[in-house]
């Protein structure tokens, strides 16, 4: 996409990559790319396609959903769908 750096590109190229109907913590996302949790997490509040770049399947290590800029009930909403939809090979 273009405006992006190159950071935020690593960034969303790595979203992107988990599956539908899982998730990754942002210290995860920190450690496979070499930065901290709070970057992973300043990046994808300004993500351009929420859906399209799917932050909504990164969550905090505790297990807790943590933000979304579209809202936290509707983070956790859509976590719920994916895992009740996800295929068995998928979970």
């Amino acid at each position: 996409m273009k405006g992006l750096t190159p950071f935020q590109t690593k960034v969303y190229n790595i979203v992107s990559s988990i599956p539908y109907g899982q998730t990754r913590s942002y210290t995860f996302l920190a450690e496979r790319i070499g930065t901290s949790p709070r970057a992973i997490g300043r990046t994808l509040s300004a993500n351009p396609l929420p859906i399209v770049i799917p932050c909504h399947r990164v969550i905090k290590k505790n297990g807790e959903p943590g933000g979304y800029s579209c809202g936290k009930k509707l983070k956790e909403k859509i976590l719920e769908i994916e895992k009740v939809m996800a295929k068995p090979e998928q979970k």
